[in-house]
This record gives structure tokens, sequence and C-alpha cells, in this order.
């Protein structure tokens, strides 16, 4: 008998699993992407996602004036802000 993460022989009732485990350091960088309350480094995660949200923001400011590139900068922007609404929400 087969399943997802491994296999179990029905005459002899052994069964054998299998598990991913990351590398220690894989690991490390992956729990502080979890950003998880209780982590001590998760105030970085917070932190990062201000500044990168003032970046955003700030770099309005250097769209140029001129009609046709603001037009073709807001298709842009309104695509990209599509794109993040969409990965919110599925996830």
């Amino acid at each position: 008998m087969y399943f997802e993460q491994g296999e179990y022989h029905l005459k002899t009732g052994e069964a054998k699993y299998y598990s991913m485990e990351y590398p220690t350091w894989l690991a490390e960088l992956n729990r502080l992407h979890l950003a998880n309350s209780q982590y001590k480094y998760s105030w970085l995660s917070t932190l990062f996602g201000v500044v990168l949200f003032f970046f955003c923001v700030s770099s309005l400011w250097l769209i140029p004036s001129s009609r046709k590139m603001l037009k073709r900068s807001l298709y842009f922007i309104l695509a990209g802000a599509i794109m993040a609404a969409i990965v919110i929400l599925t996830d």
C-alpha cells in the first residue's frame, strides 16, 4: 500500500515514510520568512515591510510628468497592484 509520504507493506507490517527537512541555515531563513511574532527577529520582518512600502510609494514621485510617460506608468502601477491583490487574496 502506498501513500503520499511513503509506503506500507501489508504482509510484514513494515512502514516506510519520507520526510523533508531543510539544512540548518535554510531552516533559519525559512523561520525568519514566516515572521512568527514569538521569533526574536520578527521586528526585522516588520521593519523590512514598512521600508519596502515607503520605497514603493516614494517611487511614484520619480515618474516623469509628461502625459505619455505618466499614462504608461499608471498602467504598470495598476498591473502591479492587481497582481499583488491576487497574491494576497489567494494566499
